[in-house]
């Protein structure tokens, strides 16, 4: 495009092409940067709220990573997270995390982490892989995990539905002074950070209770 007279022609590109936001929102621009867009609520809902936004994670390495406000949480009954995604398969990080809960005296207190063609969830020192589609194909997906201390009972709900569940995983365990993380696998308390583990792509919507 050519200039006219008096004025100097600027190319902006639209960062919201090709970066889709979840369910119930519109991409808009210029937040933070140049490059920089947010996902905003359509409407208001129960599964929509104004904090709501996209947490972006292109690297897979713990300058990625988010961690809650507080530090330290604690889980004496039960506990519930929840999240869109939007990950791809990466030579560099083929395990992906979308949470991990640690804590000074044990290692891998919780986390749950996508593989090929895989699920697998933790409680204190008890894994559980789960058979699924490969969820790291650059579509949109939705995940739900529940726990309850007093019988161990847990249940997996991807896109809605509720896919896996079972019992006794470490019934009575509580947790009294855990490090939240989205995106990593902690191996240490906040530390022990594997580039292999970390999330690639977008998370958005988070909740926990």
């Amino acid at each position: 495009m050519a200039d006219a007279p008096g004025w100097t022609y600027k190319a902006f590109e639209d960062y919201c092409i090709g970066n889709t936001c979840g369910w119930g929102t519109t991409c808009q621009v210029g937040y933070g940067s140049l490059e920089g867009y947010r996902c905003k609520c359509c409407f208001d809902g129960a599964q929509c709220t104004e904090g709501n936004f996209a947490a972006h994670f292109p690297h897979g390495s713990h300058y990625d990573m988010l961690t809650y406000n507080a530090q330290v949480i604690e889980i004496d009954s039960s506990f519930t997270a929840s999240a869109w995604f939007k990950t791809s398969m990466a030579p560099s990080s083929s395990i992906q995390t979308i949470f991990s809960v640690n804590t000074q005296y044990l290692d891998g207190a919780f986390f749950m982490r996508l593989g090929s063609g895989t699920i697998r969830v933790r409680v204190k020192s008890i894994a559980i892989d789960v058979d699924s589609n490969d969820l790291r194909n650059g579509n949109w997906h939705h995940f739900g995990f529940t726990w309850t201390r007093a019988t161990g009972d847990w249940k997996i709900f991807l896109n809605g539905s509720e896919t896996f569940q079972g019992t006794a995983l470490a019934p009575g365990y509580a947790l009294l002074s855990g490090y939240f993380v989205l995106g990593q696998d902690q191996d240490t308390y906040n530390g022990g950070y594997d580039p292999k583990q970390g999330f690639r792509g977008i998370l958005f919507g988070v909740n926990m209770w």
